[in-house]
């Protein structure tokens, strides 16, 4: 059972270290403004997510057994520093992606300002241009009256 949640951890890491690679990109795409690219790589998240959270659970109850088949003063811990080495590896994983997604999140809000920002300037330039519109052209300040 012991390899069994080795095995898991590695996995769990594997899946950790292809979503750092995933952050990554996406960071480089909202950095170059390539933002057709964006759903790609968002869709990508979807199954690695899953799967990190079954591999989550599968961990958790392979420590539940494992620690429940032990007595005294094993009982204590029963995971060794087989395990403890890619489980730490996954921390310095996690803390990373945490910092990529962040910044990616604050690059993905100021692409959001700038684009209501543009589409504001856009709507009031169109809204100008259809009142000079209507004040020169009868019919169209009829239309709008009735």
């Amino acid at each position: 059972m012991k390899k069994e949640l080795i095995s898991t951890a590695h996995m769990r890491l594997e899946h950790y270290d292809k979503l750092v690679k995933l952050a990554e990109e996406q960071r480089a795409i909202l950095v170059g403004g390539n933002h057709a690219e964006l759903a790609q790589n968002l869709v990508q998240f979807d199954p690695l997510l899953l799967q990190l959270k079954q591999l989550n659970e599968r961990e958790r109850t392979l420590y539940e057994h494992l620690h429940k088949g032990q007595a005294g003063a094993e009982a204590a811990d029963p995971i060794d520093a087989e395990h403890r080495a890619p489980a730490d590896h996954m921390a310095g994983k996690a803390l990373e992606l945490r910092g990529l997604t962040m910044t990616n999140k604050e690059l993905l809000a100021g692409a959001k300002e700038f684009t209501d920002f543009s589409i504001g300037i856009i709507c009031q330039l169109a809204s100008e241009q259809i009142q000079k519109e209507a004040g020169s052209n009868p019919a169209i300040m009829l239309d709008r009256r009735v």
